[in-house]
């Protein structure tokens, strides 16, 4: 929003990342300021990057910011030494922040007002969830699925992000809410109706097309 703020706003720690196996004294691990203002996140534990098993974080941003209006953006991270990491000894001195350098890289997802960036849909969108599949198997890949307020649901390859093979974007046009994966299919929430209140839930699969109802 634009009227975010923090303490070091040179140095803003909007992604952090908590150990909350003690719910009673949760224990901060790590922080990053990210590239966008994040809405939504997504975890992908175990993820195949080339030969190496990682666990991934994906989060969404985008929309007003202070100072005007930033595209919507999906960032990809690495959070395997905050999921991995060897619980500290009593006493002893803090683990260093386990997000350090988590970040591999982003693809945008829109464009701004009053401009059209390339490689995106020309309007400009607010993502407000994202989920992803990670499909195992001898060419495993994955995908992100973001709901983007004003585009519709998008489709990004994050392993072809990271290795330049494949930075398509997919799209369904409407007026998509949530997505969540299902087993082999992603359920979305769309607005159908002339008011806010008129939601229907429809199914579709990891290509996008609209399964029967």
């Amino acid at each position: 929003a634009r009227d975010q703020q923090y303490a070091d706003p040179s140095a803003p720690q909007r992604l952090i990342a908590v150990d909350v196996a003690n719910p009673d004294a949760p224990t901060r691990l790590g922080f990053d300021p990210t590239q966008t203002n994040p809405r939504a996140l997504a975890a992908v534990p175990g993820a195949m990057l080339g030969t190496n098993s990682s666990d991934l974080l994906l989060v969404v941003g985008g929309g007003a910011v202070p100072g005007g209006e930033v595209a919507a953006k999906l960032e990809i991270y690495d959070v395997s030494v905050c999921t991995r990491r060897t619980p500290p000894l009593p006493n002893s001195p803090p683990l260093p922040n386990c997000l350090a350098g988590s970040f591999l890289g982003a693809r945008l997802l829109s464009s701004v007002p009053n401009a059209v960036l390339p490689d995106v849909p020309p309007e400009w969108g607010i993502p407000s969830q994202v989920a992803a599949v990670n499909q195992k198997g001898p060419s495993p890949q994955v995908i992100a699925y973001v709901a983007t307020a004003g585009i519709g649901l998008q489709a990004a390859s994050v392993t072809g992000v990271l290795d330049g093979s494949n930075t398509d974007l997919g799209l369904v046009r409407g007026d998509f809410l949530d997505v969540a994966v299902l087993k082999n299919s992603l359920v979305v929430s769309i607005e159908d109706g002339p008011t806010e209140n008129d939601t229907g839930l429809s199914l579709f699969t990891p290509q996008l097309v609209r399964r029967a109802a």
